[in-house]
Order: structure tokens, then sequence, then C-alpha cells
């Protein structure tokens, strides 16, 4: 009986578990790449590699990646892409462009990994009949029953940090306090631009 228990120990201590390293899929989430470089009042600079060059991998596990790194397509936009997926501390996603940044026109259907925080989207709750932007909650966690934390009341740019379903952990990027909070991304319109 002591060495079943001493075995068992060694089994739940030491084996891996279903924990972040684990890909977990996410509904299709819409983003783009390089959302700090796009923002006006970002100190980033044009040429500064932390901002302007993404590091885009084959895989989330060290051994067996494969490394690119790629720019935005203009100076005006970064590149559409879908969050399929999370693995640690990386979003999987796929490229929507036309041409794929990474390979070309020919990896379609190619899934790449990058770190959380390296995307981010356009969010806005545009009214069209009164021409006003509506409140956009961000919730302390992600369901609607949670307690809103701040409120978004134009157009703006966020980083997502974290995805749970539909919902995005998000941080906007604005002048002054920044704030951060939950977002049912079915809930606003998230343009690729």
């Amino acid at each position: 009986m002591h060495k079943f228990v001493l075995v068992l120990s060694f089994i739940l201590f030491y084996s891996p578990c279903q924990g972040s390293d684990t890909l977990k899929f996410i509904p299709n989430i819409k983003a783009t790449t390089h959302i700090k470089f796009f923002v006006h009042d970002c100190k980033c600079g044009m040429f500064n590699p932390k901002f302007f060059h993404l590091e885009v991998n084959t895989t989330a596990n060290e051994p067996h990646n494969r490394t690119y790194w790629i720019c935005p397509p203009d100076f005006e936009q970064g590149h559409a892409v879908i969050i399929t997926g999370k693995q640690g501390d990386f979003f999987r996603i796929k490229f929507t462009d036309e041409v794929n940044p990474v390979c070309g026109e020919f990896c379609e259907d190619s899934s790449f990994f990058v770190k959380k925080g390296t995307l981010g989207t356009w969010v806005y709750n545009y009214d069209y009949d009164t021409r006003i932007y509506n409140v956009v909650p961000l919730y302390k966690k992600p369901h609607a029953d949670s307690k809103i934390v701040a409120k978004l009341t134009d157009e703006g740019a966020v980083v997502i940090l974290d995805c749970e379903g539909s919902w995005i952990y998000v941080e906007t990027i604005t002048k002054g306090r920044k704030k951060r909070g939950w977002l049912n991304s079915t809930t606003v319109d998230m343009p690729l631009r």
C-alpha cells in the first residue's frame, strides 16, 4: 500500500497536467496586428522594432518552434487575423489577408502563434439611427452579470490580453489612465481595419 501511495504521489506531482499549456479553442474573434503602432498617442516610433516587427511562431512550444518577423502591410493598418485558440502565453491565429504575410498565398489554412498582448481591435457601439456612440461596458469577469469596471464612450483601440469563449480581456490605448476589463465581442462592432 505504501508503494502505491508513493507512485500515485509521483504521478500527481511530476506528470504534466492539462493546464495553461493545453490548446483551448476560441470561437473566431476578429483582431488586428500592430495595434499599438497605429494609435496616434503611441510613443512607439515608426521604426522601433518592438512595435513595428511582430514575432509570429509556428507553435507555442519552444523546441519545435519556427519564428518569423512580419511588418504591417502599410502605414495605416495591421494584418487582419482571427483568434482561434490560446495556449499558455500565446494566441493561435489565422491571417485573413489575401496574401499571408508569413508564407505568401499558399498557406491559407495555416495557424500561427503570437504572444498575448500583441493583438488588438477597434471597438465601438455606433447607433446609425441616432448617430451617436452607445456606451460599451467593460466587466470585472467574463459574463454580463459581473460588475462593470469601466465604460468606453467612443470608438477606440484596445489591446487583447486574454480570451474566454467570446469574451476578451482588453486594455484601452488612450492618453491618461488605461482601463482594463472583459468585453463581450459579440455585442459590439469590431471591424477588421
